[in-house]
């Protein structure tokens, strides 16, 4: 049987009277002590939060609705010209940010222009079919995006594959002169851009390397 040593309960007693005339009971006592330490905790996730929305990387897949609607809004179905002429691929040409130079970089791709032909030529109107985000970049489509079309469809991979047929190679080349195959992409890369860079703004000033609105 156990047995409570004497005095234990009057100190308790006295204990719990303390707490009481100071206005608290035991349980908000227990939780007081760490309420100062909040506040830092607080400012210290406040930062972090707003840290991460001007750090970091773009992911084009995970923009928000309002920045996809945006950037849609800004392209899509508008008639353009074009500042040079690109591949009948659905590679096209890319545009990526160089993080050891932080500048824009553009790749016009000139060995699949001859090795695929021109889909959209330098001076000419196109319209802008396509707005499509991918994790790494957003793409503009021109007309039919350097896809093939009609009975001589072939599929993308093989229309970038280094290891077709001349069969093949000959069967794009003819469609190209049917015009059955038209249009390429504008392919803006994004995910080395610091998120301090507004997003829209830079793939319009980077889609204006390639094209100008129509008037």
């Amino acid at each position: 049987m156990n047995r409570q040593k004497p005095g234990a309960g009057i100190v308790l007693g006295l204990g719990m009277g303390m707490l009481c005339t100071s206005g608290l009971t035991f349980a908000e006592s227990s939780r007081a002590t760490p309420t100062a330490a909040r506040p830092a905790v607080v400012a210290l996730v406040a930062s972090r939060t707003a840290e991460n929305s001007t750090s970091g990387q773009y992911d084009a897949k995970k923009l928000s609705a309002e920045e996809k609607d945006a950037i849609t809004a800004a392209f899509l179905h508008k008639l353009v010209v074009a500042k040079m002429s690109m591949p009948m691929t659905a590679d096209g040409i890319s545009i990526s940010w160089n993080t050891k130079t932080s500048k824009w970089v553009l790749n016009a791709n000139k060995e699949d222009m001859s090795r695929w032909g021109v889909g959209v030529r330098a001076g000419e109107k196109y319209s802008v079919a396509k707005v499509v985000f991918e994790s790494d970049r957003v793409e503009l489509w021109l007309n039919d995006g350097g896809a093939i079309s009609g009975p001589d469809k072939m599929i993308d991979s093989a229309i970038r594959s280094q290891s077709v047929t001349d069969q093949a190679r000959h069967a794009v080349q003819m469609a190209a002169k049917q015009g059955s195959a038209n249009g390429s992409r504008i392919r803006i890369f994004v995910k080395d851009l610091p998120r301090s860079q507004p997003l829209l703004e830079a793939i319009k000033e980077q889609a204006g390397q390639a094209i100008s609105f129509a008037d």
